[in-house]
């Protein structure tokens, strides 16, 4: 199998068919858009590019159903990554993702706000 990248053991070749994410650290959180929302928020994504992200996982244009969902969990995978990295700095850590967290928290959470309604 090739491997791209630093991140050799969460992207192997399918024989041809394109790139596969395997990344079970947080399956546990039971929703795939999680694993999504992290490399969208940490890697500091624009929303065009997290958009483009999505339809590719779908394989087509996501519903809006499916839409509002993900940009819910792109806010709340923000905030736990705004958290995440507050606590890593009192252990005199760098939370070198911060501020694209903070950034990320600020586009979705509006966007997912609106889209949820009064619902």
């Amino acid at each position: 199998r090739k491997y791209v990248g630093e991140n050799g053991e969460k992207y192997i070749d399918a024989n041809n068919e394109g790139l596969c994410m395997i990344d079970w650290e947080y399956a546990g959180m039971n929703d795939p858009m999680n694993d999504l929302a992290t490399m969208v928020v940490r890697d500091g994504l624009s929303r065009e590019k997290g958009d483009e992200i999505l339809a590719l996982y779908f394989g087509r244009e996501p519903s809006p159903g499916e839409r509002r969902h993900t940009y819910g969990v792109f806010a709340l995978c923000s905030w736990y990554w705004v958290c995440w990295c507050l606590f890593k700095d009192t252990l005199g850590e760098d939370g070198f993702f911060m501020l694209r967290s903070w950034r990320a928290l600020n586009l979705y959470l509006p966007l997912a706000l609106e889209m949820y309604g009064d619902n």
